[in-house]
């Protein structure tokens, strides 16, 4: 499936405020409940546009500066003016989902890595990362002492890294999981459906801000 031109998204919302902001009363869009008032509209119309703007063309500058879709992805943040816009939090997606859906559209999946152009499939590659880790139970314990540090994200990666090279682990009794008292188990069994809008420490500006880079936005007419 053709990922969305967030440019051509930016343009036609632009459109819309040009020829229907005067006289609009009410906007219907998805995901959503409707939105009453021509100034309401006409801000949610100019919002949305500036916020697609924005993605498009910072993407693209982290693009030409040689980050990747998951480095441009941890990099871009809105500037305040868009920031403080309730609509343009993580709901139905997230500014890293979208950031790297422009990245795809412009380079496609392949992120100049040349270790990455011939991995092996998800379940060959658990079984040799849980080998190289001392087997199942030493990948677990380890999840665990990055869960217990607070760093989420790697942890449900070990605990992926586990249930591919061990399926069983999924139906095993609870004994075999990492304690749910420290959340991991439960939380991280659950994230691939995750949302931005998740608790923390599913909305990754929670996981680790200590690991946050400051953003490297130029000056706008948003801040």
């Amino acid at each position: 499936m053709s990922v969305r031109d967030a440019r051509a998204w930016s343009r036609h919302l632009g459109e819309a405020l040009a020829l229907f902001g005067d006289e609009a009363e009410v906007a219907f869009a998805s995901h959503h409940w409707p939105t009453w008032g021509k100034d309401r509209v006409r801000a949610l119309l100019a919002n949305q546009r500036d916020l697609y703007a924005y993605l498009h063309d910072q993407t693209l500058r982290l693009l030409n500066e040689g980050l990747t879709g998951a480095e441009i992805a941890e990099e871009l943040r809105l500037p305040p003016g868009l920031e403080r816009v309730w609509a343009h939090h993580g709901y139905y997606g997230s500014l890293s989902h979208n950031v790297k859906g422009i990245y795809q559209r412009y380079l496609g999946w392949f992120d100049g890595n040349p270790a990455h152009l011939w991995e092996h499939p998800p379940a060959e590659q658990a079984r040799r990362y849980v080998d190289t880790l001392g087997g199942v139970e030493a990948t677990v314990d380890a999840g665990k002492r990055y869960a217990a540090d607070g760093d989420l994200r790697f942890a449900a990666t070990l605990l992926n890294h586990a249930v591919f090279a061990a399926p069983q682990l999924t139906s095993a009794p609870a004994a075999h999981w990492p304690s749910s008292t420290n959340g991991w188990a439960t939380a991280a069994r659950t994230a691939p459906g995750a949302t931005s809008t998740s608790p923390a420490p599913w909305n990754c500006a929670a996981v680790s801000p200590r690991r946050r880079r400051a953003p490297s936005t130029p000056t706008s007419r948003w801040r």
